[in-house]
């Protein structure tokens, strides 16, 4: 992937703040779809936020053997489960029974949740990934994008886990208005995304490269244009801190009690893993397990 680090300028609207610019160009690379589109990342000359100069959707990734093959090695490889599992426990979950995960790719954090805390739960993702873990997992994962207006067919929620999403949006302001939407009058919204701020030609490539995602991470934020845009979408208590190169925030409409340092209980782990592989036959999922 070749990244160039450029000068220059380009007016553009802010998707975070609506800034007309000009912004500073700060990076250019051709995107790997189609026939290698040019993109501009610009940075926000109002709220320092990273967004592309074309704010149009990546194509979609269609159902291929090579997809297939991917998803046995993601969870041949065990996908993670427990730094997924680490965010349920950033909050005072005491309360909580209908968790819904937007994004939950194969499903892991909602069967988790399901297994360790006996919540309803319930996923929202469109990708082919979340289709085959549905039915791995026998999980309620509805194949649809949160729009403005969406309903959650008819259901609100105590908790909501919205994790490395919205940064593939392109109006970030309406997306989290619709997630607060989505909740329960005294429920959370758990959210992570890259941090902008990170964007430097000084960061490591291996830390780069996740975070640009180029092609299709189309806004990146800080974590003062985070709060900023948690609070205008109407929450009323907000928490943003760094983890790594990553932004966590917990939102909600009232006083909530934030643990950052806080990670998966092991104890919780270990009956999770047991329970999943006992009586199982052998595969991929089984493996990483």
């Amino acid at each position: 992937m070749d990244i160039t680090w450029v000068d220059g300028h380009a007016a553009a609207a802010c998707p975070l703040c609506g800034s007309a610019g000009p912004h500073p160009s700060v990076v250019r690379y051709r995107a790997p779809y189609g026939d290698g589109p040019q993109r501009h990342l610009l940075r926000c000359a109002g709220c320092r936020s990273l967004f592309l100069d074309d704010l149009t959707p990546p194509p979609h990734v269609e159902d291929s053997p090579a997809v297939r093959h991917h998803i046995e090695f993601y969870v041949g490889l065990s996908a993670g489960v427990d730094v997924m599992a680490d965010l349920l426990y950033k909050i005072d979950t005491v309360g909580v029974e209908r968790f819904l995960e937007i994004g939950c790719g194969y499903g892991f954090s909602l069967d988790y949740a399901r297994a360790t805390f006996g919540w309803q739960v319930a996923g929202i993702d469109p990708g082919i990934i979340a289709r085959t873990g549905a039915l791995e997992l026998g999980l309620d994962i509805a194949a649809d994008y949160v729009m403005p207006g969406y309903d959650f067919r008819g259901r609100r929620f105590d908790l909501m886990l919205c994790s490395e999403v919205v940064e593939h949006v392109p109006d970030p302001p309406a997306f989290l208005a619709a997630l607060r939407a989505g909740l329960a009058d005294r429920g959370v919204l758990l959210l992570t995304t890259p941090d902008a701020e990170h964007v430097r030609p000084d960061t490591p490539m291996s830390t780069l490269l996740p975070i640009l995602q180029p092609g299709f991470h189309l806004v990146l934020l800080t974590a003062a244009s985070l709060d900023r845009a948690l609070r205008e979408a109407g929450f009323g208590h907000v928490e943003v801190w760094a983890q790594g190169a990553t932004l966590v925030a917990a939102a909600a409409n009232r006083p909530l009690a934030v643990h950052r340092a806080a990670r998966v209980d092991a104890d919780h782990y270990r009956a999770y893993l047991e329970r999943f592989l006992k009586g199982r036959a052998p595969s991929p999922l089984v493996v990483g397990m």
